[in-house]
């Protein structure tokens, strides 16, 4: 019985198998499409879920790394072409809720965040760009999670005070876009 068959059965060594067998390749073919360590490493970790979730529904394959490297790619191929179509709505609306210029849009967001105490700054790039949890920008930052709270509650009440209600929707936009 070959591993797609014996997971077909439920069987959870299998799994673990097919796991630890062809995880890093399909980890270097994801890197190699999307060219984003982390995004790849989602991308792998869902076709793992998917395919235990989906077990029942699973055929016999002569070529089990080739499937899943198609897999792995296709995946990929579809988190690349579902950016692109994300930036460009992301692009469209910047346009068309802002008056500003995408760059001059920039320039007044970083200008306003220079404004920040330095500390409230670091926190805020921390939660926003670099997707961290409060526990781990309080690790990191050497303060309790409540600190972490208050300078992100308090960084967001700036921007607001600090921003025409037309321009906040953007600001907020280009803050929370995917980098």
């Amino acid at each position: 019985m070959d591993l797609f068959e014996r997971i077909k059965a439920g069987d959870r060594v299998a799994f673990k198998t097919l796991f630890d067998l062809y995880y890093k390749d399909l980890l270097r073919v994801a890197v190699y499409y999307v060219r984003d360590f982390e995004v790849a490493k989602d991308i792998v970790q869902e076709l793992y879920t998917k395919l235990w979730e989906n077990r029942d529904a699973l055929q016999r394959v002569e070529n089990e790394r080739g499937y899943l490297r198609n897999s792995t790619r296709n995946r990929c191929l579809n988190y690349r072409e579902h950016s692109l179509v994300v930036d460009k709505y992301q692009r469209s609306y910047v346009e068309e809720e802002c008056e500003e210029e995408p760059e001059e849009l920039i320039q007044n967001v970083k200008r306003l965040l220079e404004r920040l105490p330095e500390k409230r700054r670091k926190i805020l790039e921390l939660s926003i760009v670099e997707s961290k949890s409060y526990a781990e920008i309080a690790q990191e930052q050497g303060v309790m999670i409540n600190t972490v709270k208050d300078h992100i509650r308090k960084a967001y009440a700036f921007i607001r005070e600090n921003t025409s209600k037309e321009k906040l929707k953007s600001i907020l936009f280009f803050l929370f876009r995917k980098k």
